[in-house]
């Protein structure tokens, strides 16, 4: 807890409760009535006479009453007319918040939530003007039922509230889903890249049976694991049949798994007999690894899908706001039955008063003396004795004292009722404490409340684990016992100012703070609190909550982006942008000194084709130690990929940074990598490059240290080689190491690159909807190359940006040409992952917008499922800024990674493009129609298109256009064609 804790630290809602903490005793400063003061009796005989004396006059005057009595019947329709419109508006208030609740569960709307509180705060405004009316002070039991329904309301609003909180976040309304992503995902991923990486790795002079055993199991594995998912969706009724639909997929999954584990049978079988190479050997254990850890988390997370708990947003309704509701509705039916009987009761008697009034008021006066004595006598002994004795038993009750039914000699249904009503209500009031006991002990948050010393009165059970206190010894004490000692001396101070001027910094909303263990370790905890004011002074009741896992769970999510999986290092992605920063700081103040050191391991290859990967693998974290131990605290070591590794030096000049690579040369020159009996020499090439004022970008940095390596491989591996001025010359000599860079920077200053476009049709009609623009490369003998030949090596020397830049100019460029002559051309242009991350990319649409005249709405962007869901934020905000300009938005190869429609309904994005593994075999799959029906129809409801790619045929575009697909794209609809 920091400072800002101090004065208010622990404090939340609930009223001091006397099981909770000692009773105060009995207050004994109440003033005594002085003895001069009249008691009851004497006022009732002064009042029976002077009634007495006035009732003959009165009796005169009487019959002038009776035609009042007629005009106060009419104003009572008046009140009974305003009653029922307040009650009209209570029940449409009410209506609305029970059909927003169910509208909110199924679309999770945040303009559905507001309506919803907007209801409720309808609602009370309606009780609050029933209880202000006139009727309310006189009409007998209205204000019971009007304090009942306001605390039905009460109790609405606060499941109301849980309810949303239940439904903000996805792992508590499912809880299949933390299995399905941390357990099941990286196992299928892991599988897939294993068998992957046999088939890249085998020759095509080796492909023999064993090599298709391996593409059968790579297809019954892609299969079995998407109709696991296709079994999970459907226990949402995502086909139309929760339980029998779920049940049906997940025995085809069955199919595909007993098929998966058969094909590892035999190739253990094949492998026995020693018919399996090098790399298939040793990658089927890695596989039967996976499987199995795939496996049982597809077990856990079925066995949470098939059982009644599968979500809990469904319970929360049926058993906690249905049963509200119904009570809310009965209460308000019977106030309005109770407000009829009043009706027609008050206004029958005033019309009988009229008639009857006339009659009575002489015989009222000779009975007038009888009555008045006998009066006294039933009020001292029926009435007013018994009155005092309920109230001091009521008193003594209120103060926590020991009370008990008083006895009353002069019985009578007035007296008997008023002791029913002091037993039950005091059998209530401890019922009620034991219940607000109950929930407290077992509210899941800590509950401390402390008044305006700071005293603790309350310290629930949830508090007590927390910080190893029992109650008995924190209830009290000072809140300073749970306070980090750096801010211990200043909360009675920061308490007493925020008593005199009102001065607070955390009362009313939630923070992140430190609380003190009773062994005096320090709690990470969030912290929420609540000031109450009461006759007898102020309350502070704080919620306070262990965040501690949540705190590791960030850390290590947080540890994953930034770091290699294999070596623990820093992954390429950290490295350049900590590079870029020590750029931008050069740039600032060009004193600094930074050196960069690009190290590539001289025989890692040889390791790898004669060792085998899983022998390359621990090279690379043996390497990785050795690296890590060598390099200062203060330097920044990173795996770029492969077998290349990378230093930034930093407050070290270039000849400082020489020494340190020739330190980091020879620490690799005298490792021995020792495999199975084998000993390999690995060694290392390092390019060393100066960071100064000249370097215009960490790309130019990361060129100078890449061509820096290369010249000292070339110069016989093992040594070292500071990038001069005159090593640009030597590129022509390295064109086989530096090729791909030099031709793509050409390619994009000498616009060598070429457009292709493609047709996207109607699915109904068949009309072209637009175009998607495909990038081509044009070489020196003007022949093309695809994308595949030249992206990798553009990622790889961080030249996607550039390239996307060049796609946006030109094709925009190219759209404003063409529109001309067809003004209703739409082009859809893709973005790689570097352009969400780059702000710049965004100004390149703007100003070729305006400097081409064409309008937004004529453009789609379309970035990758994969790109959207690894860096979600920037995704959001990169597409939403898209649509606010105007232009269309489209998620790419949707399903090809692990699709999340809680994510889709997140996503800024106007088109979904269904993978084309998806639609290539939709019409040979029931597996795969249902998928693309599921993409389809939940598309539709979230209010957005559909485009299949990879439409081959014309049975395939009939079967896409039934399932309600918008828009097609494929060879059969159109070829890519030059443009």
């Amino acid at each position: 807890m920091d400072g800002a804790l101090a004065p208010t630290a622990f404090v939340l809602k609930p009223q001091p409760q006397p099981t909770m903490s000692p009773s105060p005793p009995p207050r004994t400063d109440r003033p005594t009535p002085p003895r001069s003061a009249q008691s009851l009796r004497q006022r009732f005989l002064f009042l029976a006479l002077l009634v007495w004396l006035l009732l003959l006059p009165a009796s005169l005057y009487t019959q002038d009453l009776v035609d009042q009595t007629a005009r106060r019947g009419t104003g009572l329709i008046r009140e009974q007319g305003e009653l029922s419109d307040g009650l009209k508006r209570l029940k449409n208030a009410v209506q609305g918040t029970e059909a927003g609740i169910y509208q909110y569960a199924f679309l999770l709307e945040e303009t559905v939530r507001q309506r919803v509180e907007a209801q409720l705060i309808e609602a009370h405004r309606q009780i609050d003007r029933l209880e202000r009316s006139r009727a309310a002070g006189h009409m007998e039991g209205l204000r019971e039922h009007i304090g009942e329904l306001r605390g039905l309301l009460a109790r609405l609003s606060a499941e109301t509230e849980g309810f949303f909180q239940l439904l903000s976040r996805i792992e508590s309304r499912y809880p299949a889903v933390p299995t399905q992503v941390n357990v099941m995902d990286p196992a299928d991923h892991e599988f897939i890249g294993a068998i992957n990486l046999v088939l890249d790795t085998t020759p095509e002079r080796d492909i023999d049976e064993t090599y298709h055993y391996f593409i059968d199991l790579r297809y019954n594995w892609i299969q079995m694991v998407n109709a696991g998912r296709v079994a999970m969706m459907s226990r949402a009724g995502v086909f139309g049949i929760p339980a029998g639909g779920m049940e049906q997929f997940r025995n085809n999954r069955q199919l595909y798994a007993d098929t998966v584990n058969q094909l590892l049978d035999e190739l253990q079988r094949l492998d026995g007999q020693g018919r399996l190479n090098f790399e298939q050997s040793a990658a089927l254990p890695r596989l039967e690894q996976f499987n199995q850890r795939y496996e049982a988390g597809y077990r856990r997370a079925m066995a949470i899908y098939r059982s009644e708990n599968w979500r809990t947003d469904l319970p929360y309704l049926r058993d906690r706001l249905r049963p509200l509701f119904a009570e809310l509705w009965s209460t308000l039916y019977r106030l309005e039955e109770h407000l009829g009987t009043l009706t027609t009761r008050d206004l029958s008697a005033s019309l009988n008063t009229a008639g009857t009034l006339s009659n009575l008021i002489w015989l009222l006066f000779g009975v007038t003396t009888f009555v008045i004595l006998l009066a006294f006598w039933l009020f001292e002994y029926a009435i007013r004795r018994p009155i005092a004795q309920v109230a001091a038993a009521l008193e003594a009750e209120g103060h926590g004292g020991a009370s008990h039914v008083p006895e009353i000699r002069v019985r009578t249904r007035e007296t008997d009722a008023l002791l029913e009503a002091f037993s039950g209500m005091r059998e209530q009031v401890r019922s009620r404490q034991l219940r607000m006991q109950a929930i407290l002990d077992n509210a899941a948050e800590g509950i401390i409340t402390i008044d305006e010393h700071g005293t603790i009165e309350i310290f629930n059970n949830a508090a007590q684990q927390l910080f190893g206190y029992r109650a008995e010894e924190a209830i009290g004490r000072n809140v300073r016992l749970i306070v980090p000692p750096p801010h211990q001396g200043h909360h009675d101070q920061y308490l007493k100012r925020y008593l005199e001027n009102g001065e607070a910094r955390i009362i009313g909303s939630a923070r992140e703070v430190e609380g003190r263990h009773k062994d005096g370790s320090l709690i990470p905890i969030s912290l929420k609190i609540s000031e109450i004011k009461l006759p007898g002074g102020r309350l502070f009741t704080a919620l306070v909550e262990d965040t501690g896992e949540r705190r590791a769970m960030m850390d290590y999510l947080r540890h994953l982006a930034e770091h290699d999986t294999l070596t623990g290092l820093h992954n390429r992605q950290y490295f350049l942008a900590e590079l870029e920063r020590a750029v931008a700081r050069t740039r600032r103040n060009p004193h600094d000194c930074c050196s960069l050191l690009y190290i590539d391991l001289d025989n890692f290859k040889y390791v790898n084709d004669t060792l085998g990967h899983q022998a390359g693998d621990k090279v690379l974290m043996e390497v990785s130690g050795l690296l890590e131990r060598r390099a200062r605290k203060a330097d920044l070591l990173a795996r770029l990929g492969g077998d290349e590794f990378a230093v930034i030096l930093y407050n070290l000049d270039l000849a400082g940074a020489q020494t340190a690579a020739d330190g980091f040369r020879k620490l690799l020159a005298d490792y021995a990598f020792k495999y199975e009996g084998k000993v390999v020499d690995v060694g290392c090439s390092i390019g060393v490059a100066q960071l100064t004022d000249e370097v215009r970008d960490k790309e130019e940095l990361m060129a100078q240290a890449d061509l820096a390596c290369h010249i000292a491989k070339r110069g016989g591996r093992n040594r070292v080689h500071v990038y001069q001025r005159r090593d640009r010359e030597r590129v022509a000599n390295m064109e086989t190491d530096m090729g791909w860079s030099l031709r793509i920077k050409a390619a994009i200053e000498q616009d060598h690159f070429r457009f292709a476009r493609q047709p996207i049709a109607d699915a109904a009609s068949g009309e072209i909807r637009a175009y998607e623009i495909l990038l081509r490369m044009e070489d020196a003998a003007g022949e093309l190359i695809m994308p595949a030949g030249f992206l990798p090596a553009a990622e790889r020397f961080g030249l996607l940006t550039a390239i996307d830049r060049w796609v946006v100019e030109h094709a925009i460029e190219q759209l404003a040409r063409q529109r001309i002559d067809e003004p209703g051309l739409h082009y859809a242009i893709n973005l790689s992952a570097e352009a969400i991350d780059h702000g710049a990319i965004f100004t390149t649409i703007t100003d070729a917008l305006e400097r081409f005249a064409v309008p937004a709405d004529a453009l789609t962007f379309e970035v990758t499922e994969t790109q959207a869901i690894a860096n979600l934020g920037h995704a959001v905000d990169f597409l939403q800024k898209l649509r606010a300009l105007g232009c269309k938005t489209a998620l790419d190869d949707f399903g090809a990674g692990y699709c999340s429609f809680a994510y889709l309904k997140e996503m800024p994005v106007d088109h979904i493009k269904i993978d084309g593994s998806f639609v290539r075999d939709v019409c040979h799959s029931d597996l795969q129609r249902a998928m693309v029906k599921a993409m389809v129809d939940i598309a539709g409801a979230i209010g957005i298109h559909t485009v299949a790619e990879f439409v081959e045929d014309a049975a395939c575009l009939d079967l896409l256009r039934n399932l309600g697909v918008d828009a097609v794209q494929g060879y059969h609809i159109g070829r890519p064609e030059l443009i």
